[in-house]
C-alpha cells in the first residue's frame, strides 16, 4: 500500500505523475490509475491522458465529478470510468477507445421512487474501436444504471465490436443527438 505524496499536472505533457512522499515514481499500469473514494468531492480531470492500464483508469465514488477533455486509451480492464455511486458526474470532451469492455460505466445514485436525478451528463465524447469481439459479455461504451433524467448526447461512437449506449432501470433518460457508426 503506498502514500501518495502528492500529484502534478505537466501542462505539455497532459499527463498526471503521481509521486510517493520519497519522490519515487509510484504511478504503475499494473492498477487504475486514480481512485476517487467516497467523500473525496468536486473534482475536475482537465486535459489529462490515462493510458495504459490492466485494470479502471478511473474508480469514482464521489460527487460533483468531472472529466473535461481527457484521453482515455488502451485499457485491459473490465471498465475504462467506472462510477458508482455517483451524483452530478460529467463526462464531456474525451476520447476513449482501444478499451476491452465498458468505456464510461455510471451507477448513479438517483432516488427512482421519488423521480430525483443523480444528473449524469455524458457529452461531445469521442468513443471509438473498443471491444473485442471473441467476448460473449456485453461490452459498450456507455451504461448507465439507476439514473432520472441522465443524458447522453452529441457522442459519435465508432467501430464497437457490442453496443454503443446501454441502460438499465433509468427513467426519462435522454439519448439522444448521437452518431453511431459501424457498431
Amino acid at each position: 500500500c503506498h502514500t501518495y505524496g502528492f500529484a502534478s499536472r505537466q501542462p505539455d505533457t497532459k499527463r498526471l505523475y503521481v509521486y510517493d512522499p520519497h519522490g519515487e515514481y509510484a504511478l504503475s499500469t499494473s492498477g487504475t490509475f486514480v481512485t476517487v473514494e467516497k467523500g473525496a468531492n468536486h473534482i475536475s480531470f482537465v486535459g489529462l491522458e490515462f493510458n495504459g492500464s490492466t485494470e479502471n483508469a478511473l474508480e469514482i465514488n464521489g460527487d460533483n465529478i468531472t472529466l473535461d477533455g481527457c484521453t482515455v486509451a488502451h485499457i485491459a480492464g473490465l471498465r475504462a470510468v467506472y462510477a458508482r455511486k455517483v451524483r452530478n458526474f460529467t463526462v464531456q470532451n474525451c476520447e476513449l477507445y482501444n478499451f476491452v469492455c465498458g468505456g464510461v460505466i455510471v451507477n448513479a445514485n438517483a432516488n427512482l421512487k421519488l423521480l430525483e436525478s443523480a444528473n449524469t451528463v455524458i457529452t461531445n465524447n469521442y468513443f471509438h474501436d473498443f471491444g473485442l469481439p471473441q467476448y460473449f459479455s456485453d461490452s459498450s461504451a456507455v451504461c448507465i444504471n439507476r439514473e432520472v433524467g441522465g443524458v447522453v448526447s452529441h457522442n459519435v461512437f465508432k467501430n464497437g465490436a457490442h453496443a454503443g449506449v446501454d441502460y438499465d432501470a433509468c427513467i426519462e433518460t435522454y439519448i439522444e443527438y448521437n452518431i453511431f457508426d459501424r457498431m
